[in-house]
C-alpha cells in the first residue's frame, strides 16, 4: 500500500519558511531621534589659526552661537561668542571663519527644521596632546561636535614681498641725425632810391669860356 507524503511535507515547509520570514524581519526599525543637531559638512574647517599663537603653540577653544535654517544655511547676523577663549585673536579667527561653515540642517523626528544651536570651534597645536571630548551642556539638546582650525602652519598676516629682479640697463640709441636742410630765407632787397635826380642841372665842374676881351696888338696897327 502507498502511502501519500507529499502533501503533508510541502504544508509543514511552507509553515516553516513562513516562521523564518517573520523572524527576518524581526522587530519594526526604530524611530529616528526627537532631535538631531545641525553638522558642520566642510571637508576643511574654514578657519585660520592666528599665527602668533600658533608659533608660540597656545591651544584654545571658542563656544559660538549659530543659527541655521531648514537648508542648513548660516545666518551670519546671528553669529556670536557665547564663551570665549580668552585670546581676543582665538574668539575674532572663530567668528571671520563662521559665515563659511556649511551645514546638515538640524532634524527634528526626521524632517529638517530652523535651529539656534552651540558649536565649539578648537584651536590645537600639533604638539598638544589630544583631549577628552566634553559632555553635552546644551540644556537637553544634542550639540553638534566641535569642529577643529586647521593645524596646519598658517601663511604669515603680511608676508614679505620678493625682492625685484634687477634690471638690465638697455642700450639708449643714438639721437638720430636730422638730414632736413634748413630753409633758407631769401635776403630782403635793398630799399629803392627814391631820391629824384635832375638831369637839366647845370654841371658847374665844366670849365667856363674866358669872358676877358682881347686887345689888339700894337704891331698889328703898324702894317
Amino acid at each position: 500500500m502507498i502511502r501519500r507524503v507529499g502533501a503533508p511535507v510541502l504544508a509543514i515547509l511552507a509553515a516553516a519558511a513562513c516562521g523564518r520570514g517573520g523572524n527576518a524581519g524581526g522587530a519594526p526599525a526604530a524611530p529616528p531621534p526627537a532631535e538631531e543637531a545641525p553638522v558642520a559638512t566642510n571637508p576643511q574647517v574654514p578657519i585660520a589659526y592666528p599665527p602668533a599663537l600658533f608659533d608660540r603653540g597656545v591651544d584654545g577653544e571658542v563656544k559660538l552661537r549659530l543659527y541655521a535654517d531648514s537648508t542648513g544655511k548660516l545666518v551670519p547676523e546671528s553669529t556670536k561668542v557665547l564663551e570665549s577663549s580668552g585670546y581676543p585673536a582665538m574668539d575674532s579667527a572663530a567668528l571671520a571663519g563662521a559665515p563659511r561653515l556649511k551645514f546638515a540642517p538640524a532634524r527634528r523626528h526626521g524632517l529638517p527644521v530652523a535651529a539656534a544651536f552651540q558649536q565649539a570651534v578648537e584651536f590645537r597645536h600639533p604638539s598638544s596632546a589630544p583631549i577628552a571630548p566634553a559632555a553635552d551642556e546644551g540644556e537637553g539638546k544634542p550639540l553638534p561636535p566641535p569642529v577643529t582650525a586647521s593645524s596646519a602652519a598658517p601663511a604669515p598676516a603680511h608676508p614679505k614681498p620678493k625682492p625685484a629682479p634687477p634690471r638690465r640697463s638697455r642700450p639708449r640709441p643714438a639721437p638720430a641725425t636730422d638730414t632736413t636742410a634748413a630753409p633758407v630765407t631769401p635776403a630782403a632787397p635793398a630799399p629803392a632810391d627814391t631820391t629824384h635826380h635832375d638831369s637839366t642841372a647845370r654841371d658847374t665842374t665844366k670849365a667856363r669860356p674866358d669872358s676877358t676881351p682881347v686887345k689888339p696888338d700894337s704891331n698889328d696897327r703898324a702894317h
